[in-house]
């Protein structure tokens, strides 16, 4: 049973990294990235953020793979700033996300 939460955890938090950089990629007008495409990228950076590695490495490592296969899958054009500030505003949209899940969970756990 607990694995089944673990991997549905997983792919919510997937599927939120797929939809903030969906909208990320369209507050910063970069067309080509669908919603298929930034859940394939989301799927594929998570995985790699599974691997065990120490420390900062690991969302280092999932910042890299993400960047690289915004630069290959969805045709970014550069890294720099645009793809960087992608990863970023992606960052911000789903930490916002997490936050008003935990709010709205908390009001209906004292509610």
């Amino acid at each position: 049973m607990h694995y089944i939460v673990m991997i549905l955890g997983f792919l919510l938090s997937v599927a939120i990294c797929g939809f903030a950089l969906h909208v990320g990629a369209k507050i910063l007008k970069e067309e080509q990235i669908n919603w298929p495409t930034a859940l394939i990228i989301a799927l594929i950076a998570s995985l790699f953020s599974l691997i065990p590695v120490h420390g900062l490495l690991r969302p280092i490592l999932s910042w890299v793979v993400m960047l690289v296969l915004l630069k290959k899958v969805g045709g970014v054009s550069e890294l720099w700033p645009s793809g960087v500030l992608l990863v970023v505003i992606a960052g911000i949209l789903q930490n916002l996300i997490f936050a008003g899940i935990m709010i709205a969970m908390m009001g209906i756990h004292h509610g």
